[in-house]
């Protein structure tokens, strides 16, 4: 025995290697196993811009695959005035030029920069230039110059006119037929925010229509998250100050998996809500699959699958949710002798479904549609069902003709060119 050694003091070090080795063996093993039963949508998260270039390829989609960085800082040689597009975040309270701004009261933009121009984000692997005015919003110089308008155009992202050029957006295509329209559109904003959008803006207008687009079932998790958000505890002067102002998608990002935030108190219970997609994934795997008519559609299986489970976080008891904002806009309206008009539409996966499937939308599917329709009925508001003139649009269109006309941009998700072509065009109607 050599003296000053311990062995039982080198058993039990090697005993704890031993186990240190045996747990990271263990978790990477899960780590394996939770990666090969995942969907295969949830495997494109890992890389989502690898996957839109993979499904660009595979379709013979024009596409710029360089890092925004890259082509802010070489447009920036042509376009002097080009600078970074931001959305308005109580983030920039502790900014000097926002409190300096704020003293002097100058325009504080919910989308910006203002009299800039900025490059789009490429949702659509095409990087674009975007105008935004005197105000931050997306509108074409010729627009922005104006002060009497037909319309105002509230709403999100389908409003602001993600993945198209400014002269492309609804508002701008109807300014084209004619129909003079301010876009106030911010990517993300809940009902709430888009009425606060239009109160803080547009006595700067003259104007009949207020244009407001709904996407289905939006409301319900928005508002949740404002009210999560919107009031936090200030410890300093125990008072509760308002903090919540920018886009739905920058706290949607906070709030990934509330679920498991919300509801998982021990590890064991947040392993077994974190990995819900894994057993929902063996389920599938012993389930039929669904058939398209045409390779167009196979992007959205996993939506078509979706729709027939009826697999939704809204519950019907949450309907009566919506009318609050909804009164709210239409008594702002009649207040200030304006007219409402709300433009109801659902994502791609339900417009699709019956001329990918052959099949009929289950009954279920509308429910929200039908309660709203009556809800509006009653209080006097025109609603536009644009998921029937989209659902009958592409259900009228041919084989080949889906291959180029479908009314959503391929890769992203909002509407295209298309389809806002279709949106404009029943305004028309209503309008005129």
């Amino acid at each position: 025995r050599v003296v000053g050694s311990n062995p039982s003091g080198r058993a039990n070090m090697k005993k704890i290697f031993n186990l240190f080795i045996y747990v990271a063996v263990i978790i990477y093993s899960v780590e394996i196993l939770l990666f090969i039963f995942s969907s295969d949508l949830q495997k494109s998260l890992v890389n989502i811009k690898g996957k839109r270039i993979e499904i660009a390829k595979e379709r013979n989609i024009n596409y710029d695959s360089r890092d925004p960085e890259i082509v802010f800082f070489e447009k920036k040689k042509e376009i002097k005035d080009l600078s970074v597009p931001f959305y308005y975040s109580s983030l920039f309270a502790d900014f000097e030029a926002f409190k300096q701004a704020k003293e002097k009261k100058q325009i504080i933009p919910f989308r910006g920069p203002i009299n800039k121009k900025t490059l789009s984000c490429a949702e659509d692997l095409n990087y674009r230039i975007i105008n935004n005015d005197k105000y931050g919003f997306k509108n074409t110089k010729e627009i922005a110059k104006k002060k009497f308008f037909k319309a105002i155009a509230i709403g999100d992202s389908f409003t602001e006119g993600m993945g198209v050029d400014t002269n492309k957006t609804y508002p701008s295509l109807l300014s084209d037929e004619g129909i003079l329209t301010y876009n106030l559109g911010v990517q993300g904003y809940s009902l709430s925010q888009s009425l606060g959008t239009l109160k803080m803006f547009s006595d700067n207008f003259d104007y009949e229509y207020i244009l407001l687009n709904y996407c289905m079932g939006t409301h319900y998790y928005r508002d949740k998250i404002i009210k999560k958000y919107s009031q936090i505890k200030d410890k300093e002067n125990n008072t509760e100050k308002k903090r919540f102002s920018g886009g739905i998608w920058s706290f949607d990002t906070e709030d990934h998996k509330p679920e498991v935030r919300d509801q998982a108190y021990y590890v064991t219970s947040g392993i077994w809500l974190a990995t819900s997609f894994v057993r929902q994934s063996i389920k599938n795997l012993f389930q039929k699959k669904i058939e398209v008519t045409n390779p167009k559609f196979k992007p959205y299986t996993n939506w078509f699958i979706d729709i027939e489970k009826k697999i939704s976080s809204i519950n019907l008891n949450e309907f009566s949710l919506i009318e609050k904002p909804f009164l709210e806009l239409n008594k702002f309206a009649l207040k200030n002798n304006k007219k409402l008009i709300v433009i109801f539409h659902d994502y791609r996966g339900i417009s699709y479904y019956e001329k990918a499937t052959g099949k009929k939308l289950p009954n279920d599917t509308f429910d929200e549609l039908n309660y709203l329709e009556k809800f509006f009925k009653k209080n006097n508001i025109i609603l536009v069902n644009f998921s029937k003139i989209a659902k009958d649009y592409v259900d009228g269109l041919t084989a080949d003709e889906i291959e180029k006309k479908l009314p959503y941009l391929e890769i992203d998700g909002h509407f295209n060119e298309i389809g806002y072509g279709l949106l404009v065009q029943e305004l028309k109607k209503i309008i005129n």
